[in-house]
């Protein structure tokens, strides 16, 4: 079974990238940190679905995390928009401001950039997702040998996942698992800064 990792800063296109990916023989988790409790856990998860050729997790929660995972074979997949853009995004989805999220997106990027050389890795562009020759390559990254579905990628092109309601249901919520662990990162690296 060949598993794979898609991720990029929040509102970067993690959730289609997900339902892309979920085809025939390739399954991809959404977001897996948020209900596991343990690195561990995720690989667990990830490496014991059988029935699939391939398993991943597109997860933008993932990048706190990308040093514990045993990268092996596991190919990165990093999908970059423009950090202003997914603020925007962000504050549009939550009635905030866009620099509200500035720091927290930077912390993510930073930590993007600090794994991404144990893995191979491929870097998308958010405005390439719909255009098929990318798709192709980045599923063929992924999956290795399994046939691209291209009714299935005509099917989701158009198609906008409207996360609001899910990131609404997700604050409202206590954090637990990696999830909790990433809160608990973030605010640590806010009073480290604050104390520079």
């Amino acid at each position: 079974m060949r598993n794979f990792i898609i991720t990029g800063l929040p509102r970067s296109g993690t959730a289609w990238l997900s339902v892309m990916m979920t085809c025939g023989p390739s399954f991809c988790y959404h977001e897996l940190s948020g209900r596991v409790h343990t690195v561990n856990e995720l690989e667990v998860a990830m490496t014991t679905r059988d029935e699939f050729k391939a398993v991943g997790n597109s997860d933008s929660a993932i990048p706190f995390h990308l040093g514990k995972i045993h990268s092996g074979d596991c190919p990165l997949i990093i999908v970059r928009r423009e950090i202003h853009d997914c603020a925007r995004s962000i504050g549009r989805a939550l009635g905030r401001t866009a620099d509200s999220a500035m720091r927290f997106l930077q912390f993510t990027a930073e930590q993007i950039e600090a794994h991404k050389s144990n893995f191979e890795s491929l870097e998308v562009a958010f405005e390439d997702l719909g255009n098929e020759i990318v798709m192709h390559r980045l599923w063929d990254f992924a999956t290795q040998g399994i046939d691209f579905p291209s009714e299935h990628f005509h099917r989701l092109r158009d198609t906008r996942i409207t996360v609001k309601d899910e990131v609404l249901r997700a604050i409202k919520k206590p954090a637990s698992g990696l999830h909790r662990e990433t809160l608990d990162l973030y605010e640590g690296f806010l009073a480290e800064r604050a104390a520079a």
